[in-house]
This record gives structure tokens, C-alpha cells and sequence, in this order.
């Protein structure tokens, strides 16, 4: 139903792709081009595609969503919390969180006590280094095939690896589950620990399964279990390396 030259959605002109709403947008049989409006989102689509500038606003008219497509494709986007303050920023790779406070940047998490980055490089490229609060290498995450992926500095992780594992962001989780990507690499690290000194990773793990980020210690008493009942080698490795 045409508006004010805006159409407006419904499911009874509109046959949508179930795996992409943005792309293959059929109206009244034909590819879709014009400005759609569905709720409060407005986006503009050419030939059953997204192509242009999409907006959504909330109740109170503040502007919370703004993106630019091309054939379909995100080319940028950006985010506001309710009140206004910014949330996300796809081309500067930033996040903030509700209080306002930088969270990643560059496409970097940065650690929550001091705003250092968690991690610096790109695995696409070469390698990823996870970076303690201090700015040493706790770990490097190199882009091979035919050894171990990770290189750990254990005197760094002994002393960090708490704080390492915090999540950057919790109240965004729900929504972004990679703020807890960057922090796998730790179980590799206690199974290597393991191998060396049982009894110091038990010791780690209990400490990880009290951790503030409950994601992470429920997987820290899962291997805690794994270990304590001498779980299949080849399925440790498996889940947990």
C-alpha cells in the first residue's frame, strides 16, 4: 500500500527471502524497488534489493538504526542507544556501551579496566595477538596448517588471564556473542598446563569457574568435570583446543 510515495509492508504483497530479508524482495510478483516502510525502519531497495539508505527511529523519534546498502550488501551502519548516545560504528570498528564508554575499537575489544586493546593483528593476514591489560603478549594465534596454532606466554597469562577473560561488554552480549570469541584460547592454554602441571590447571580452573563472566565459568566447570572424570583424550582435544 503506497503512503505519502513510501510502501508500506505486508505479507500480502510482499513475498520475502526467508534467508535474506535485503535481497530478492518480490512486490506484487515483481522485484521490489522503492522506499519500504515497515514499523518504524524505512530502507530503500532497487530491483529486490537493498540499495540505499535505510533508518529506523523508536517512539520517542530519536534515530536508533542508520544504514547505507549497495545490491543488498551492508556497506556501513551504525547504532544508538534509546537516549541518543552512540552505540555502534561500523566503519570506525567501535562500540560503546550504555555508560558511553569505548568498548572496541578498530574492530579491536578493549579490556574493561583501562581501555587497552585485547588484541592486535588479524588472523586473515597473519597472525592475532591477544594482548594483556599491560600491553604484553599473552598469546599469538598464528595463520598456519601444519603446526599449533597458538604460542602462549605463560608468566603473562599466570598473572592476566582473570582479567583477560572479562567480558568486554556484558550488557551487549545477548546481541553480539563474539565479546567472548576473543578468550577461547584460554582452554588451550590450561591444557597445556595440564600436560606440565595437573595440579596447577585444576587450580586455574577453579578459579575460572568463579569468575564474573558466567559464560566462561560454566565452560571452566565443564572442563573441570572433563578432567576430574578422564574424559576421552581425542574428545578433550576436540571441544576444548
Amino acid at each position: 500500500m503506497y503512503i505519502d510515495g513510501i510502501v508500506h509492508f505486508n505479507e500480502v504483497d510482499f513475498e520475502v527471502n526467508d534467508q535474506d530479508f535485503y535481497t530478492f524482495l518480490m512486490y506484487l510478483g515483481k522485484p521490489f524497488t522503492g522506499t519500504l516502510k515497515e514499523e518504524n525502519m524505512t530502507t530503500e531497495f532497487k530491483n529486490g534489493n537493498a540499495h540505499g539508505e535505510a533508518f529506523e527511529y523508536n517512539k520517542e523519534g530519536i534515530l536508533i538504526y542508520y544504514a547505507v546498502f549497495e545490491n543488498g550488501d551492508y556497506v556501513l551502519w551504525k547504532n544508538w542507544y534509546p537516549n541518543g548516545q552512540p552505540k555502534e560504528d561500523s566503519e570506525l570498528g567501535r562500540i560503546w556501551n550504555e555508560d558511553g564508554i569505548l568498548v572496541k575499537d578498530n574492530g579491536h575489544w578493549l579490556h574493561r579496566s583501562n581501555g587497552a586493546p585485547k588484541t592486535q593483528g588479524n588472523l586473515y593476514v597473519n597472525e592475532l595477538i591477544y594482548l594483556a591489560p599491560n600491553g604484553e603478549i599473552a598469546a599469538k594465534e598464528v595463520k598456519t596448517d601444519s603446526k599449533p596454532p597458538y604460542v602462549y606466554f605463560d608468566n603473562v597469562l599466570f598473572e592476566w588471564y582473570n582479567e583477560i577473560l572479562k567480558n568486554p561488554c556484558p550488557e551487549l552480549h545477548a546481541e553480539l556473542s563474539n565479546t567472548n570469541s576473543y578468550t577461547r584460547f584460554i582452554w588451550g592454554w590450561v591444557w597445556t598446563i595440564y600436560q606440565k602441571q595437573p595440579k596447577k590447571a585444576m587450580t586455574i580452573l577453579q578459579d575460572i569457574a568463579t569468575h564474573e563472566n558466567k559464560e566462561i565459568a560454566k565452560e571452566a566447570c565443564e572442563m573441570l568435570n572433563d578432567l576430574k572424570n578422564k574424559t576421552h583424550l581425542e574428545y578433550i582435544k576436540a571441544r576444548w583446543l
